[in-house]
């Protein structure tokens, strides 16, 4: 796994937050994708040559795997997929490019988008993603850069991985 992701969603906003970890359809394009390093030490199922955290019924809902909704914890908080890791930001596909991209709709980011907190976090982003390791992780990893279909206004691109 990679060290020193950058975090800006605090557990306890995220926890309370009905998005992340709880999805509409089994197959939601917002379930988190896994890099192949991932995938045994998480429990991931392929579709369509890609990688994603498996989804239970509850509720009417489909909840991550990983998700203790009763007690509202993530079971692997400290060995989370790179994309659980990285939100509020996702990889997203730009044609051959790979962009990092704010999901708008965040909580965290509704509050603190136009402030110094964000642009402090925006500037460890791309310290982060200009480390050799994690552009090789992205390059190795390329299927993490989604399109999400029907919700490209939830997003804001803020830089290009240069991979």
């Amino acid at each position: 796994m990679l060290e020193g992701v950058p975090s800006f969603a605090v557990s306890d906003v995220c926890l309370k937050c009905d998005g992340c970890c709880r999805f509409y359809e089994k197959d939601s394009c917002w379930r988190p994708r896994c890099g192949e390093v991932e995938i045994k030490a998480i429990g991931a199922e392929r579709i369509d040559g890609r990688s994603y955290i498996k989804a239970d019924e509850s509720d009417g809902k489909h909840l991550c795997v990983c998700l203790e909704k009763d007690e509202h914890y993530c079971a692997i908080y400290t060995s989370r997929p790179f994309e659980c890791q990285v939100y509020p930001c996702v990889l997203m596909k730009r044609g051959e490019k790979v962009m990092v991209s704010i999901h708008l709709s965040c909580p965290m980011v509704v509050e603190y988008r136009h402030s110094q907190k964000f642009a402090d976090y925006e500037k460890q982003l791309r310290e982060f993603f200009s480390k050799p390791d994690v552009k090789n992780f992205v390059k190795q990893n390329k299927h993490l850069a989604g399109d999400y279909p029907g919700y490209q206004e939830e997003f804001e691109d803020l830089f290009e991985v240069n991979i």
